[in-house]
């Protein structure tokens, strides 16, 4: 039984994140997508300094969420959605972050 309950606790959490997270690859779009009410969060190729991202979190009271290790589970189509170049910066990187509001 506490299997079940399990599962299910990871089913529904699974779907909300996925419902909620959408990719991002240009500076424009990052900044509109904090404009909405309920943004969600935001999955990003990262190559910017710890300088530029409290920058990025004070101006839209965000952060980054996480940085997913290459085999992490995540949405259907979204680590091929983001390209290879940092939102910010334009370098090649092979790091993406999670971005999200800081409450």
């Amino acid at each position: 039984m506490l299997d079940e309950v399990h599962q299910a606790l990871l089913a529904r959490a699974t779907s909300l994140r996925d419902s909620n997270m959408k990719p991002c690859t240009d500076l424009a779009a990052f900044h509109a997508h904090w404009a909405l009410e309920n943004p969600g969060w935001l999955y990003t190729p990262w190559a910017g300094t710890r300088q530029q991202e409290e920058e990025l979190s004070k101006l839209h009271k965000i952060t980054i969420r996480c940085i997913p290790v290459p085999a992490a589970s995540l949405p259907p189509g979204l680590a091929t959605a983001t390209g290879s170049k940092c939102f910010l910066t334009g370098e090649e990187t092979p790091t993406r972050a999670i971005w999200g509001r800081s409450y």
